[in-house]
């Protein structure tokens, strides 16, 4: 990969730094089209303080071009995740959040979504192995 370019997937999966450091590698990231499209998401992201840094980035313009978004087996809880589907980018096509602890605080905000017309290019949903 140039500096730069195209960057087509990140792996958060493994990450394990402060918020601090999730804030900088995503502000990091340039904005625009074509450069992110798919993000995986891991359990330390998704929880405390992390979480309010990935809720910024998938409301700013680096995510733009965002398509594919997987936030499974990230142990999020129902409100972590009611906060997070609420901030999801107008471009996602692919939205996987199995295997996590979503109630009926994280599907009301995806229904939201839907309604507002904030999914309206969303392809796949995925929200198996949760406490439904």
């Amino acid at each position: 990969m140039q500096i730069g370019g195209p960057m087509s997937s990140l792996d958060l999966s493994k990450f394990s730094l402060d918020a601090g450091k999730l804030g900088l590698l995503l502000s990091s990231l340039p904005a625009g089209p074509d450069f992110l499209e798919t993000l995986k998401g891991g359990p330390h992201v998704c929880k405390g303080p992390c979480l309010s840094v990935l809720n910024k980035f998938l409301r700013g313009a680096a995510s733009v071009s965002l398509k594919t978004l997987n936030l499974s087996k990230c142990d999020m809880s129902d409100s972590a995740g009611g906060t997070l589907l609420h901030s999801l980018p107008p471009s996602l096509e692919y939205l996987d959040v199995s295997e996590n602890r979503l109630r009926s605080l994280s599907m009301e905000a995806v229904r939201s979504a839907f309604s507002q017309g904030t999914l309206s290019k969303l392809l796949g949903l995925d929200v198996s192995n949760n406490p439904l």
